[in-house]
């Protein structure tokens, strides 16, 4: 005896069709959770990247979640794994939820990690019936995962420049705080002396010390303010020594002119030593000079009234040309503290709050002397005063004609009629300079800007001038611009009359643009 039983399997047969086309197409398997049963059964695709899979079918569903992440599961990843993968996770997750999802991190046959996203659904809520889809993520993953490292650096980046905005703005208030003290000095010389020149007007001899002081004050000030524009490069070593004929006589002329009236004011006692060895150095004068009117200055500014500040020298025998010499700054005032004194000649840098810092000086003393090949030492105690010691090696200047007997030398050439075209735009430099030239007997036509002195040349007769001191920076047309359009003229003497650059643009480059678009000089 038999029973005999057929059935429609078609809608059957399709659902496995089209499932089995979903999981070839978007998963890497699907798996039917019967979660009272605790059991599942797997529809999974091809193994084309040869992992290895669960079980088809288990009746124990957690005891399979556990064995396959204890086996295939990053190791730091596998408890947690268990827990989100367990009934009682899915079961609460869902209660709140259409979906959950979870991610496992899965080690490949061939060592690599296959990046692996779960989700949760129900199929029969009622009965417990649950969907689980596994995608393959890794490219996704990576993809997602080189985003987020591309935005943190530009996060880190935009964090550092916001950092290094604040430092800049930090530095450059120390730097102006700092280069307020080495601008004051010379700038108050200058205006003291002024005001003592006043009230000897009628005293030629004086007036004429004065001046010469003045003068003085005023040359290292221009050499200090191109110095603190020139920072960087000096910094970095860019800077390039211009050495000259120096005498010692000159440098203490100098030192004096500043440092005395400071030490004056403070009732400071100022001792200048004698030089055993008034041999005529090579060295670059405005450097040479800035490292001890920086260094004396800042004795002045730290020694209290009644002190002493003393200038000393300790020669050498010469050797090859060379004159080793120690000159030695020393001072009883208030002293540096030990802490700071490690940190003497880092830019920027002062002493607490009370102002005590020696700013940028020192750090451009230090830099100077080093350009120099020499070497610079202190020793400071508090309370008792500080001697700095500045060691170098000078080289001897040969034995030449003075500059003053010199008749080559271009302070000495003569311009006697002379006729020149100057080319400025402010009223005050204008003044200046034509009275300088017209003392030298010059005949001075000016412009006071290019494109006037384009038309005064061109409308001219040839060769009406000798030559053209042209400005850079002016307004209609500029120094560069004038100077091309005036080379461009057809005319015999556009191409041979010198054009000089004169302007307080004195950089490297400023002075390489002169050049190019024809100037001399």
């Amino acid at each position: 005896m038999c029973f005999i039983c057929t059935y429609d399997i078609n809608e059957l047969k399709l659902q496995q069709e089209l499932i089995a086309n979903v999981v070839n197409n978007n998963f890497d398997y699907l798996a039917i959770i019967d979660m009272k049963k605790k059991n599942y059964f797997m529809y999974n695709k091809n193994n084309v990247n040869e992992e290895v899979y669960p079980p088809t079918q288990s009746h124990d569903y957690e005891a399979e979640v556990r064995r396959f992440s204890e086996s295939l599961l990053l190791p730091e990843e596998q408890e947690r794994n268990i827990q989100e993968m367990s009934i009682e996770s899915i079961r609460t997750q869902l209660h709140s939820s259409d979906r959950y999802t979870c991610y496992a991190s899965v080690v490949c046959n061939d060592g690599s990690i296959a990046r692996k996203m779960l989700q949760f659904s129900y199929i029969d809520k009622t009965n417990e019936i649950v969907l689980l889809s596994r995608i393959d993520i890794t490219e996704s993953s990576r993809l997602e995962q080189q985003k987020m490292l591309e935005l943190q650096k530009a996060k880190d980046e935009a964090e550092s420049a916001r950092i290094a905005a604040e430092q800049a703005s930090i530095v450059k208030a120390q730097f102006l705080s700092s280069m307020s003290h080495d601008l004051r000095t010379p700038m108050n010389a200058i205006i003291g002396l002024s005001s003592l020149a006043k009230d000897e007007l009628d005293n030629p001899k004086a007036m004429a010390s004065y001046v010469s002081n003045i003068s003085s004050a005023a040359k290292f000030l221009l050499g200090l303010v191109n110095e603190c524009l020139d920072y960087e490069k000096l910094s970095t070593h860019k800077v390039k020594l211009v050495p000259e004929p120096y005498s010692y006589d000159e440098f203490i002329h100098n030192i004096k002119s500043i440092i005395q009236p400071l030490c004056d004011e403070k009732r400071i006692t100022m001792v200048f030593g004698e030089c055993e060895n008034h041999a005529t150095i090579l060295a670059d004068h405005i450097r040479f000079e800035q490292i001890f009117l920086n260094l004396l200055s800042n004795s002045v500014k730290f020694t209290p009234e009644g002190g002493t500040v003393k200038l000393l020298f300790d020669c050498g025998i010469e050797c090859d040309s060379l004159l080793p010499i120690r000159i030695t700054i020393q001072d009883n005032g208030i002293g540096i503290s030990p802490s700071f004194q490690k940190h003497l000649f880092e830019p920027f840098m002062q002493e607490g709050t009370s102002s005590k810092g020696t700013g940028l000086g020192l750090s451009i003393v230090k830099t100077i002397v080093d350009l120099m090949g020499g070497s610079i030492s202190f020793e400071s105690k508090q309370g008792v005063g500080t001697s700095f010691f500045v060691d170098l090696s000078l080289p001897i200047a040969p034995d030449l004609p003075s500059r003053q007997n010199d008749s080559s030398s271009s302070e000495q050439a003569s311009i006697k009629g002379a006729r020149i075209l100057l080319v400025e735009d402010h009223p005050l430099n204008t003044e200046i300079a034509t009275k300088l030239l017209e003392r030298r007997g010059a005949s001075v036509t000016c412009a006071a800007n290019g494109e006037e002195a384009l038309k005064l040349f061109r409308d001219s007769p040839s060769h009406s001038f000798d030559a053209i001191l042209m400005d850079i920076r002016m307004p209609v047309m500029d120094g560069y611009e004038a100077t091309r359009a005036i080379r461009a003229l057809d005319r015999d003497d556009s191409k041979s009359i010198p054009i000089i650059a004169m302007s307080a643009n004195a950089f490297d480059e400023d002075v390489k643009m002169s050049l190019e678009c024809g100037m001399n000089a």
